[in-house]
């Protein structure tokens, strides 16, 4: 199993082998659909939406655990100062248990995290952070319960096999119109060969999960 990150801007597209400016929304959407692989196969079998099992929680952790080990840290985008400041806003989509926003909003106190995840079971009740909030939003019911330009930043991991591909143009489109600009978004997906990988591969590719 190994594993890619695209992060794109509004003003600056970088992934782990391409630096691109881009000074539009179109263009880094046009980024995206490019550098995030996703399958072309009629047949694919999305994954079950609906619900979670405690396997799925479970797995979810090691993988969380993995992907951090392998990315030695929780993202890869050039925005610590930024979370580091203060007052970001962070947008994690697909968030699942929390692990990834509660890392996050531990480390970066004085800005603000919104996990999101269609089953309302999986989601946290109670966050030992105050600047967490999770909310159960489907990602296919468009358009998104957010403000135009409202996120700094927003991170997406492991939900390439969650929807066709048919309707990830509207869903991408919909989080560059949420993103502020010169925002970032990050996209980190885990595949069975090698795509796109970068220096720290190998460490993944050692993580049974």
């Amino acid at each position: 199993m190994v594993a890619s990150t695209t992060t794109a801007s509004a003003t600056n597209t970088t992934s782990s082998t391409t630096t691109t400016n881009t000074s539009s929304t179109g263009s880094t959407f046009s980024f995206l659909k490019l550098k995030w692989r996703t399958s072309k196969d009629p047949k694919l079998n999305i994954r079950q939406r609906l619900p979670n099992s405690v396997d799925d929680i479970e797995r979810d952790w090691v993988r969380h655990s993995a992907l951090k080990l392998a990315f030695e840290g929780d993202f890869k985008a050039p925005i610590q100062r930024l979370l580091q400041a203060g007052g970001s806003e962070v947008l994690d989509i697909g968030c699942g248990a929390g692990f990834w926003s509660s890392d996050m909003a531990s480390r970066y106190p004085i800005s603000y995290f919104t996990g999101i995840d269609i089953d309302k079971n999986v989601l946290p009740t109670s966050s030992l952070s105050k600047n967490v909030l999770y909310q159960r939003i489907d990602l296919i019911e468009l358009p998104l319960p957010y403000e135009d330009a409202t996120f700094d930043y927003i991170f997406i991991r492991s939900m390439m096999d969650t929807l066709p591909d048919s309707m990830w143009d509207d869903v991408l489109k919909e989080l560059v119109r949420i993103m502020k600009k010169g925002a970032y978004i990050e996209c980190v997906e885990a595949y069975d060969n090698l795509f796109d990988a970068g220096p720290n591969m190998n460490t993944l590719n050692q993580c049974k999960y």
